[in-house]
């Protein structure tokens, strides 16, 4: 569920936007984060201490640019000369154009 959300609102929130969770399972939102890795920094967890459970109080920031995925799409591109895979074709397969001058 922690992961839906958190797909779900990187397309309504701005860059450099910060959300705060209260979560019951604070480990598994930070493996979560990680995995979403170039999406969101994850900025701090802390434990809150209650009567029956642990829960934990998580800020994450949305980064403007994924920086791995630019680079590799970079990459891609770069290296689309060595193939034979037409503009039109990788815009099919990828949903992406190709820069050319990169």
């Amino acid at each position: 569920m922690y992961e839906i959300f958190l797909r779900t609102a990187w397309y309504a929130l701005k860059p450099r936007a910060r959300i705060v969770m209260l979560v019951l399972r604070g480990l598994q939102i930070t493996r979560i984060v990680r995995k979403l890795s170039g999406r969101y920094k994850l900025l701090s967890v802390n434990v809150v201490r209650t009567t029956n459970n642990l829960p934990c109080i998580v800020v994450v920031e949305k980064l403007a640019v994924d920086e791995l995925r630019e680079s590799i799409k970079a990459q891609l591109a770069y290296f689309n000369q060595y193939v034979n895979v037409s503009p039109e074709i990788y815009h099919a397969i990828h949903n992406e154009d190709i820069d050319e001058h990169t």
